[in-house]
């Protein structure tokens, strides 16, 4: 009678660990959500020719429901499975020096900004940055989906050429600031945000003069973009110029990345009366459009 009991207790055991385990079992297959194969792929048509793909980007699947899912991957693209739903898709490359992220929660409102310089007022220069975005995408049950995401640049530059005249050897050495400049952008549309942002670099000597290529986000629509030029003279003395550059900046756009400029400046005077600089006229090398001032 005893055996009898034991044997009972045992069976009544296992019965209640397979209820147990068939229950968890079906309660994980009605809390997953199921899934779909996802292929995006990343059209490099706009790739700067002095730029190289980024080695890792991140996209950002925005569902129905607020969320926000992080995926990373490569430049060629995204593979994986989602789950079913309604996506905005954001797309965009990282471990550009200088570019940070913010706002990443929404897809309206993610955004990229410039970081400035460690105890200054001035901008650093972004070195890359390509967004892409997709307004809808479809996750549906038995239904792969394949499609791509255009991948637009959102990095400018501006190369600018100091080309002197006169007694060109008095000139020392040159620093120069651009204002005017955008110090964020949404990723999704490319608008740019942010206050007046100034970046300042110092040129490079070259055999006629200095020059130096700026990487920058945008111009201001509402600002003015003055190119202040800071002439150091070997006696000591220094002058400054003020240009408006605005209208060649305002050239650049998604098709024009990059926009070239010659300021011609007529060094004069000698070590006993001081050196003075004059700019004489600047233009775009583009279109040879010169704009005397």
């Amino acid at each position: 009678m005893k055996q009898k009991s034991v044997y009972g207790f045992i069976l009544l055991t296992l019965s209640c660990v397979f209820i147990f385990i068939t229950s968890c079992a079906k309660r994980n297959l009605e809390i997953s959500s199921p899934e779909e194969t996802v292929h995006l792929i990343f059209d490099w048509e706009h790739l700067s020719s002095e730029d190289v793909k980024p080695l890792d980007m991140n996209i950002i699947f925005y569902g129905s429901d607020g969320s926000a899912l992080v995926k990373n991957c490569s430049s060629d693209g995204f593979m994986g499975t989602l789950p079913l739903d309604t996506y905005r898709v954001l797309a965009y490359n990282v471990g550009s020096s200088n570019v940070g992220y913010i706002h990443l929660e929404s897809c309206s409102s993610a955004s990229a900004y410039v970081s400035p310089q460690a105890g200054s007022k001035y901008l650093l220069q972004p070195s890359c940055l390509y967004g892409g975005y997709l307004s809808e995408l479809n996750v549906t049950q038995g239904q792969p989906v394949t499609t791509t995401i255009k991948l637009l640049p959102y990095i400018r530059k501006a190369k600018i050429k100091l080309l002197f005249t006169g007694t060109a050897s008095a000139v020392s050495s040159c620093n120069c600031v651009l204002n005017g400049l955008a110090d964020s952008l949404k990723i999704a549309t490319g608008e740019y945000l942010g206050s007046d942002g100034a970046v300042s670099f110092t040129p490079s000597a070259v055999s006629d003069g200095y020059e130096s290529t700026v990487q920058l986000f945008g111009r201001l629509s509402t600002a003015r973009n003055i190119l202040g030029v800071t002439l150091n003279f070997i006696g000591g003395e220094s002058k400054n110029i003020d240009v408006d550059i605005s209208s060649a900046l305002s050239k650049l756009s998604y098709s024009v990345t990059s926009v070239s400029l010659i300021l011609t400046i007529d060094i004069s005077g000698s070590s006993f009366t001081g050196f003075h600089g004059t700019l004489e006229n600047w233009y775009i090398t583009d279109d040879k459009n010169v704009e005397a001032h």
